[in-house]
């Protein structure tokens, strides 16, 4: 049975993701969503601030998937790849549309949407909650940075309609994630993102590993090789490429 979401929707807020993390922790049911049009304190991954003028899509939503902590990766997969299904259907140009590991989402090399995976586990290390921050640049990339989904698109984008094109897309590959599928998923994410062979680095907090993008694992990790094709799994980190052209 597909999620049904229930979304709250507010002019302004400090952040949505602590909104909703609040809930997560007073029992708040599965499939709960806040969106906001505005965020004064919105945050990115590693602390980073997200800055989140109107026109934009900012909005967190609750899942209560039942699994271990290491399953987590697949959910970045998963909601870049709803995405990305989600901005395609209005670019008049998909193909320049890219997934980036673990969770960016690219037009023509540049960043237009982020996601933000934050999770409490239980005693024995199953997953409690996750709360995933989606932001899309659908109107304005902040401070002219990054890309615009409606700079790509000949139609107007009107944000409710893009807001509720996601969650579509969400609940279609958590119900297929539910089955146990997520060999598909994978195979989905792979098929728009950075091909095999691709030159890249990755930061892991103070460590450095340059080498070129192999594949995922089960998991969702990034496996990396050099040059003599050894293979290093990688589970968490920072990727920028190193092929200009890119």
């Amino acid at each position: 049975m597909a999620i049904a979401w229930s979304i709250e929707t507010h002019d302004s807020v400090k952040s949505t993701q602590e909104i909703l993390k609040g809930m997560a922790r007073l029992e708040e049911p599965e499939g709960k969503v806040i969106h906001a049009f505005e965020q004064k304190n919105g945050t990115g991954r590693h602390g980073r601030p997200w800055i989140s003028e109107k026109g934009n899509l900012y909005l967190s939503l609750l899942l209560r998937p039942e699994c271990h902590a290491q399953k987590v990766t697949q959910f970045s997969l998963l909601t870049s790849l709803a995405i990305a299904d989600s901005i395609q259907t209005y670019m008049t140009k998909p193909e320049l549309l890219m997934l980036k590991w673990p969770n960016d989402v690219l037009i023509s090399g540049e960043k237009c949407a982020g996601i933000l995976l934050e999770t409490e586990l239980n005693q024995s290390g199953g997953v409690r909650w996750i709360v995933i921050g989606i932001g899309i640049n659908v109107h304005k990339p902040p401070l002219g940075l990054g890309a615009g989904v409606q700079d790509h698109s000949e139609q107007i984008i009107d944000l409710i309609n893009f807001r509720n094109v996601v969650l579509k897309n969400m609940a279609k590959y958590y119900t297929l994630w539910n089955r146990e599928d997520f060999n598909s998923i994978r195979q989905k994410w792979l098929e728009r993102a950075h091909k095999e062979g691709t030159k890249i680095e990755v930061k892991i907090g103070a460590q450095i590993e340059r080498g070129y993008f192999y594949d995922l694992d089960a998991g969702g990790n990034m496996i990396v090789r050099d040059n003599e094709y050894r293979t290093k799994t990688i589970s968490a980190g920072e990727v920028h490429f190193l092929d200009k052209n890119m």
